[in-house]
């Protein structure tokens, strides 16, 4: 890994610095450049239960906030993503560029690629954009183009939504800027005409925003969730970037866990429990309802791409609220009550200290066992023992 940021904390990665070129954006007709205006508005939030940065800004027409990372890279096998969610795409929400990366180089930050969905009529008409500076430079040519030719294809975009955006290079390879779901399965790809070996002194990373409308006057919002920006290296299998977390709950409760992982797509999943996979369980996602003792042990996930496997820890999901043993004593009679469970079993002795109890028959009504014990000995000792599968 060459670099990794998941936005988990309170302050921004000091290599993120606020330094930018003037460079297009995806609004057409054109030509139409945004003026670097500095750094992003940010805060740091949670977004279903993942640590995000929330990018959210106001921009006259023609502007870019975004950062560059500090840090050069050197390498001609590389990916670069950035998962975001959409949140809310709308005119009042958030228009035009609400995410774009970019690759720069290193010795020259004029020489460029960028890639970035663009929300165009106000909130709708999503189309994924890219534009190079490398073999065909913008400003001068007077239409948005990937070297030379012009790029702005539709995809279907759904509001409060993960995504993943890249752009990726390998040796004697062109660079590819794709738009994935979030198990990389490619929405929108393109291929710019030139080669990872344009960035041979080495390229920086950046991650933006922007506001077209020359035509336009006021302030517009841009508004974003990243959950981390991500550079490896190319046709490697999925790498884990969040591991499922174990729970402890209440019976009868409802659990959820969750993996993340990045790599070339698609990616798929499989979660097992134990060493037996779960039929239809091939989400990032395992949601298990009406939490039974049956469902208590080990989870794991698998996730797979054309170049390998990844295996996450295994998570125990474990139970507290056990079932309570209820009595009642009627005359000559005591009776013993508990929720009916096929991993539950009465036990019976004459002595607490013994190793031999002796298993109680109940009778079953509703969904409570039933016990009825003569009350003949002086003493005697019951306990429930649940054991999980």
């Amino acid at each position: 890994m060459f670099f990794f940021d998941n936005f988990s904390g309170t302050n921004l990665n000091p290599l993120w610095q606020a330094s930018l070129p003037d460079a297009p954006l995806g609004s057409f007709p054109g030509p139409l450049v945004a003026t670097y205006d500095g750094a992003p508005n940010f805060s740091f939030q949670i977004l279903s239960n993942i640590p995000v940065l929330r990018m959210t800004n106001f921009m006259g027409p023609d502007l870019r906030h975004g950062w560059v990372l500090s840090t050069i890279i050197l390498t001609d096998n590389f990916r670069y993503e950035v998962r975001f969610n959409t949140v809310n795409q709308s005119s009042t929400n958030s228009i035009d560029a609400f995410i774009e990366i970019w690759l720069l180089d290193s010795s020259n930050p004029a020489n460029y690629d960028i890639v970035e969905p663009y929300s165009e009529a106000f909130g709708s008409d999503f189309y994924a954009f890219a534009d190079s500076s490398i073999d065909c430079n913008y400003m001068s040519a007077g239409y948005s183009t990937i070297d030379g030719i012009y790029s702005r294809p539709g995809y279907s975009h759904t509001n409060s939504t993960w995504y993943r955006l890249a752009l990726e290079g390998e040796k004697g390879q062109n660079i590819r800027a794709s738009l994935c779901d979030d198990n990389e399965r490619a929405l929108v790809t393109t291929t710019f005409r030139h080669g990872a070996d344009t960035y041979s002194a080495g390229l920086n990373i950046a991650l933006s925003q922007a506001i077209g409308g020359s035509r336009i006057s006021g302030l517009y919002p841009d508004d974003v969730a990243v959950s981390y920006a991500l550079v490896t290296a190319a046709d490697l299998p999925p790498m884990l970037i969040r591991q499922p977390q174990g729970r402890t709950t209440g019976l009868g409760s409802n659990v959820t866990l969750n993996v993340s992982a990045a790599g070339d797509g698609p990616l798929s999943y499989q979660w097992y429990f134990k060493t037996q996979a779960l039929t239809g369980k091939t989400n990032p996602t395992l949601t298990l309802t009406n939490l039974q003792f049956s469902n208590v042990g080990s989870y794991s996930v698998t996730i797979t791409n054309a170049f390998g496997t990844n295996v996450s820890a295994s998570v125990f999901i474990s139970i507290t609220n056990l079932p309570q043993l209820s009595v009642q004593v009627d005359a000559n009679v005591m009776l013993l009550f508990w929720p009916t469970s096929a991993l539950s079993v009465l036990e019976t002795s004459t002595n607490i200290a013994s190793t031999n109890w002796i298993r109680a028959n109940p009778i079953t009504i509703g969904d409570q066992s039933v016990y009825s014990a003569p009350l003949v000995d002086p003493r005697r000792f019951f306990r429930l023992r649940y054991t999980a599968p």
